[in-house]
């Protein structure tokens, strides 16, 4: 009798140990946990602090300090750069995926928040759209309102480009208006050449857009099409107009307010990249004449990209180029360096622009009216999709590197 008492005593021993236990590795775990996460805000702000690498480039006129941030975008707008000597706040869009068959993805709008003194970028989804194929470009007008551009698709899986106004409710909610969609072109079709740049000019209310030939030039002489184009929209009532066509992928744009001209950069099949002074009613040639060249002769492209008779390396018939790159570069965003801006200060009147394949980023001089490229210089041997200028000068890439000059080892350069 006395063992069994023993026995149960035992059992009941451990029976009340095991909470104890228990109790004592839940709070060994949480005062650890607790003490991990308070040390985890220093840690974390250290880490954004060094999500950055900082180069010195020099070029002819100007040594260069390149601050890069290791965040990436499609496309870019300046939000506020009133302060841009230590903060700047963009927003951005991500939407696209690698080069391939299926590009579906969601477009995601960001707003982001670089502080350049402390070198930390804070971001922050704004808006999402499901399913969508390419995101283009967004735009923040004189009068801000925002704007965006990307790839859909409709019911019978014919690709298209929308360009649409990010509105912002009373809280802090958007919602999307469609201002133009382009025809929807039947497959096969490519995505990757949808154009799709925005921009304004001085009239109020009206946004040119570039619509890429989405691979389908031999459709591009049908009436029922609108792709291959610059259009001008009238974002109030939506009526637009075909402005200029030949064009094959015009993924850069610009209005020159010096002399009220439009700038465009597009891409050509197997070299002749183009930059062009883009005038109302003008033919730019795509897809008769190119300088540049087939891809190859298999008859999946004669019904593509390549179609269309083209005069291969020649452009003598229709609106020639102001420039035209051999081999391809990829050029893509273009914007000025106006006189008024202070950062670089032998640069002003200049032009900056981004190319892919060509991994450049490029300064260019043009002639007075915009008719003729005198020069150009690669000044950085890094890529980019699009960039903006601050009001200052600076230059920001889509894959945040922020470009500025070096005011200190070069005064007189500067």
């Amino acid at each position: 009798m006395n063992i069994k008492i023993l026995k149960n005593k035992k059992v009941l021993f451990f029976l009340l140990l095991i909470p104890i236990l228990l109790l004592t590795a839940f709070i060994t775990i949480y005062f650890k946990n607790e003490y991990l996460s308070n040390k985890t805000p220093i840690k974390e702000e250290e880490k954004k602090v060094n999500t950055y690498e900082k180069l010195n480039i020099d070029t002819n006129l100007h040594k260069l300090i390149i601050k890069k941030f290791k965040k990436n975008y499609d496309h870019i707008a300046i939000l506020n750069d009133s302060n841009e000597d230590e903060e700047l706040e963009l927003l951005a869009i991500k939407g696209n995926k690698d080069f391939g068959t299926d590009f579906k993805n969601d477009l995601q709008i960001f707003n982001v928040k670089i502080n350049l003194k402390d070198n930390i970028v804070d971001e922050h989804v704004i808006f999402k759209i499901s399913d969508t194929y390419r995101a283009t470009d967004i735009i923040i007008t004189k009068n801000k309102k925002i704007y965006i551009a990307y790839v859909a698709k409709n019911s019978n899986d014919f690709f298209f480009l929308k360009l649409d106004q990010l509105i912002k409710n009373n809280s802090d909610s958007y919602r999307l208006s469609n201002i133009f969609s382009s025809s929807p072109i039947p497959p096969p079709t490519l995505t990757a050449e949808s154009g799709g740049k925005i921009i304004e000019n001085d009239e109020k209310d009206y946004l040119f857009l570039s619509v890429g030939s989405f691979e389908r030039s031999d459709l591009m002489n049908n009436d029922n099409y609108n792709h291959g184009s610059i259009i001008k929209i009238n974002t109030i009532n939506k009526n637009y107009e075909i402005f200029a066509t030949g064009l094959r992928n015009p993924q850069g744009l610009y209005f020159d307010n010096f002399n009220s001209t439009i700038i465009s950069t597009d891409h050509g099949p197997r070299g002749g990249d183009e930059i062009n002074l883009i005038l109302k009613n003008k033919d730019y040639g795509w897809p008769r004449d190119t300088y540049g060249m087939p891809y190859n002769a298999n008859r999946l492209y004669w019904s593509l990209g390549d179609n269309g008779g083209a005069n291969y390396g020649r452009h003598n018939r229709y609106e020639k180029p102001i420039y035209a790159f051999i081999p391809s570069i990829g050029i893509k965003s273009i914007e000025k360096i106006k006189l008024i801006t202070s950062e670089f200060t032998l640069w002003q009147n200049n032009f900056i622009f981004c190319s892919g394949s060509g991994n450049a980023i490029y300064r260019a001089i043009f002639s007075d009216d915009n008719s003729r490229l005198i020069l150009h210089e690669k000044i950085l041997n890094e890529s980019c999709r699009d960039l903006n200028l601050t009001k200052k000068g600076k230059i920001i890439t889509n894959d945040l590197k922020v470009i500025y000059r070096d005011k200190e080892t070069e005064k007189d350069r500067n």
